[in-house]
């Protein structure tokens, strides 16, 4: 008990709304997790579209970098948390 978690859903633009293939980092003071918007998972299924994020114990989050599949360039951008 006492765990805490984030839920991330991606809103992405044009013809990406749901962001696919966007990778999410999410950044604490010892550790950095990670995860890829990939809802497929096999022939003919998926998941859910919102990211979850277990964070233990530590609630606390420094950031949330959001790298987009259609803007390589761009880099980390980082949103609210």
């Amino acid at each position: 008990m006492g765990h805490h978690y984030l839920r991330v859903k991606l809103k992405g633009t044009g013809q990406n709304l749901n962001g696919i293939g966007a990778k999410v980092y999410v950044h604490q003071r010892d550790k950095t997790l990670y995860l890829q918007q990939m809802p497929n998972r096999g022939f003919q299924s998926s998941v859910d579209l919102t990211l979850v994020f277990g964070l233990g114990k530590n609630a606390a989050i420094d950031s949330v970098s959001v790298i987009w599949p259609d803007d390589p360039n761009a880099g980390n951008r980082s949103g609210k948390s």
